[in-house]
């Protein structure tokens, strides 16, 4: 007894078979267009080339445009021309003002042990990772850590932290 294919299996290969006819046909195409983009540098359908910019309806629009953008935003540059020169101040600069004695650090944490003590510091910017004696945190030194308080050092400023 022989059995009937599905309406399925019957329309697989015939339609196989067109879909890689096309495939076929688009690739020859787009070789096509590539060589042709390479020959000469241009595509196929490439925009129209105007002779002069009265001809050029969308030059024409652009100006059309930039002089009603000019009219309504007051003192801004147009970005078609070149910015004007710079004018020569005659004012002379503003002195550097001597450096401010930077604030210390505040105490955070006090960690004390008698193997290694460590401590964090505080300051408007954020906090200091763990510190021991020798370690230093925004130009303070820490010289001494003890079981209440941390002495920190900046050049020949002194200060003493303390715990409470």
């Amino acid at each position: 007894m022989k059995s009937t294919p599905s309406p399925g299996a019957r329309l697989f290969w015939p339609i196989f078979i067109l879909l890689a006819i096309l495939t076929i046909f688009q690739g020859i195409r787009s070789a096509r267009v590539v060589t042709m983009v390479l020959a000469n540098g241009r595509t196929p359908l490439a925009a129209p080339e105007f002779k002069s910019p009265e001809q050029d309806p969308t030059s024409a629009r652009l100006d059309r445009k930039a002089d009603l953008l000019a009219s309504v935003t007051p003192g801004a540059r147009d970005p078609f021309h070149d910015p004007p020169a710079p004018r020569p101040t005659t004012s002379n600069p503003p002195r550097p003002q001597a450096p401010q004695p930077a604030k210390p650090p505040g105490l955070r944490t006090l960690l004390y042990d008698r193997i290694r003590p460590s401590v964090q510091l505080s300051s408007e910017d954020g906090s200091s990772a763990w510190l021991h004696v020798g370690d230093s945190y925004r130009g303070w030194k820490v010289t001494e850590i003890t079981e209440n308080s941390v002495k920190i050092t900046q050049g020949s400023q002194i200060v003493v932290l303390k715990a409470f």
